[in-house]
This record gives structure tokens, sequence and C-alpha cells, in this order.
């Protein structure tokens, strides 16, 4: 099949750091591997698949607010107005974008051989409501979400009052990612690894308290900060963790390559992988991408992250406690706990389970499935 993968406009593809952009580049790689011809719509700087083609669209958008919004959704048009015939080419078109324009604008003109994945962080969905059809969530808690139309942030302290709109229905496919990058490596260490960004959703204050409750574990905190809320975040933990012999920060490189391999090394080495967001993660990737490096993960029973992590007699995914901030020393115990069951767990019994569950030609597979369903004029 002729396969058209309308990428983001944020960022270029896969990311020089994190994003869903990155499970986008290795889709494209596997539905290739698969015998696909793929025509990749992303930024300048982006990478096809050796034997795709890149079709170059306007980003990185690097304004904030309104405006931002404004030159985004303005960009994801340019893809249609620019590439509609191309587009309509295509047996299937398959739109990873925030906004989803591509999807929405071929729908309303008719052409309905296109399917969109919404952003598991945001749930945005498309702006007309006569084209929310053919849409694919991350997870089964993306789905329950994105009926009711509520944003990742719905009951946590970093409630935006988002709302998206509602969708009738849709199909779950959980990301992937590449196994055979992201391996174990040599003999495990004895250190709590956390990689991504640095914000508060993301639990990285937690991380600090928990290591105060530990002098006994190393704890790595790596990423790079990108952006301003990020780096002001990055000041705020660095300073609460400068008395902390056992906290050690890891700045993750700029260049892509070498970010996404300093990374893989250190979830590669580690004893235990920390996630503990608090706002409704989807299917983060970061767990799925530990896991396939044999790393044992300790996360929260929150959004999709149960869905993913390794089935465990010894239950290592503590509670999120209604009114979690208001109990944080229950909190941290729970943590404490599951950090010391994480510990006991064998690496290949992760390892295997990504293998059986989470590779990029599973994601891809599914993927197919669906695409025949439009070149047969199903639509769900």
């Amino acid at each position: 099949m002729r396969i058209g993968l309308v990428s983001t406009c944020q960022t270029t593809t896969p990311p020089q750091g994190y994003g869903a952009e990155l499970a986008t580049h290795e889709l494209a790689q596997a539905l290739e591997e698969r015998g696909h011809d793929i025509l990749l719509f992303a930024p300048e700087g982006s990478l096809a698949p050796p034997n795709g083609t890149l079709y170059e669209i306007p980003g990185p958008i690097l304004a904030e607010g309104e405006k931002q919004l404004a030159e985004q959704i303005a960009a994801e048009s340019t893809v249609y107005w620019r590439h509609g015939a191309l587009l309509k080419s295509c047996d299937a078109v398959h739109d990873m974008s925030l906004y989803l324009r591509a999807h929405e604008l071929l729908w309303l003109d008719g052409w309905r051989r296109s399917l969109y994945t919404l952003n598991g962080i945001s749930y945005l969905s498309p702006f007309t409501k006569e084209t929310r059809h053919n849409a694919v969530v991350v997870s089964q808690c993306a789905l329950e979400y994105a009926k009711r139309g509520w944003s990742a942030w719905h009951g946590s302290p970093y409630d935006h009052g988002e709302r998206a709109g509602t969708l009738p229905h849709a199909e779950v496919v959980k990301y992937g990612c590449n196994t055979d990058f992201y391996t174990p490596g040599p003999p495990r260490e004895n250190f709590v690894l956390y990689v991504g960004r640095p914000h508060q959703a993301k639990g990285t204050p937690i991380i600090v308290k928990l290591a105060k409750c530990r002098p006994d574990l190393e704890f790595v905190l790596a990423w790079r900060a990108e952006f301003k809320d990020h780096i002001d975040q990055e000041r705020a933990i660095l300073a609460a963790a400068k008395d902390l012999p056992n906290v050690h920060f890891v700045g993750l490189p700029a260049e892509r390559l070498a970010h996404h391999t300093a990374k893989r090394d250190l979830m590669a080495t580690c004893g235990v992988f920390l996630h503990p967001a608090v706002y409704v993660d989807a299917c983060p990737r970061g767990v799925i991408e530990a896991q396939a490096c044999g790393a044992p993960v300790v996360a929260f029973q929150h959004g999709g992250t149960p869905e993913i992590v390794v089935p465990d007699e010894t239950g290592v995914l503590p509670p999120l406690l209604p009114g979690w901030w208001e109990r944080e020393p229950e909190i941290l115990d729970s943590l404490s706990q599951a950090v010391n069951a994480a510990f006991k767990i064998d690496p290949a019994k992760v390892r295997a389970h990504a293998l059986d569950n989470f590779t990029a030609d599973r994601m891809a597979q599914d993927y197919e499935n669906l695409y025949k369903r439009l070149v047969n004029k199903e639509t769900w």
C-alpha cells in the first residue's frame, strides 16, 4: 500500500529529544519493512525511512500561547492545501499531528480513506464534529477519556480546564518501539533512573523527596530541558536536590542520535526505571523503551501505564491515592516499597514482555489492519 503519514509541525520526526514524533518515525520504518510505500509529511530536518519520501511542511513552531495555536493550525492545514492531490493518491492517509487538520480537511472534501491517532497527552480531536471518525487512541485509558472529551490533565493538580471533542468510537493501538535499538546493556547497576521532561506533572519533585527518604539508593535524573517551563522546573529540582549526595543529574546531548543513545544506555544499565507521572499519561513511550532495555518499572496505577507495565506478583505499581498531594507520606512509603520489589524482578522477563507486546512491527501490523479497512471503504 501507498501510505501518507502526516507528522506534527511542532518538531522534527524523529524529534531531537522527547515526543510522539519518535513513534511516527518508528512506525514509518516498520511499515516500510513490511513492504509499504511511505510518504512522510514532516518539517525540514525530519527523516523518511530509507526508501520513503519526505515532503516538507512548515515547522517547528516556536511561538507561544495563542500565536502558537494559530501557527500550528495554519501549518497543519498547509499539508492539505499544498499536498492535497498527493494525499489523495495514497491508499490510506494516517494523520499523527496535533490538531489533525489533514484528516479533517480530507474528510470535509469527501475523501474517507484517512485515519488519525489522537495525541496521547492532549486527546484533542478534530474541530468539526462530523469529522470525528476513524480515530485511534493509544490505550484503553485514552479511549475512556476521549469518549468523555476530557483532557489528560482532568482531575490532576495541573488541570487546565481543557475539554476536547467527544468521540463516538475509536480503535486502540498501543505504541511500540525499536526493540533492536532499545536493548539490555552490560550488567545492571544498583541505581534508580528517571528519564523525561523536568516537570511537576511528570512527578519529578516526588523523586527528590523519595531520594531524601532513601539515602541508601542512588538516583539518576536525565533530561534535556527544551522549553522555558522545563528550564524553570530544572532549576527548582536541582536546587532541591543540591544537598543530596545520592541524586545525580545527567544532561542528555542535544544531537539527535547521541541523545537517544545516551538515554538508551542509561535505561539498559539501571536497576529500576521510575515513572511517577501524576497526570493521565496515556501510553508513556519511556516506559516501553525502558522495558525493552530490561529495566523493571515503578509507576503509579494511573493513566495507561498499568496497561503496559510487565505483570508481576510483587505489585510494583503503587496506587495514586485521591488527593495524593495531601497524603505525601503514604505515597512516598508506597513508592519506596515498590522500588524494593522492582529490584527483585528478572530483567529478562521485562525484556520478554516488551518483545511480546511492544515492538514497532506489532504497532505497524495493527495499523496495517486498519489501513486495509480504509481501502475496503470501512469507517468507524
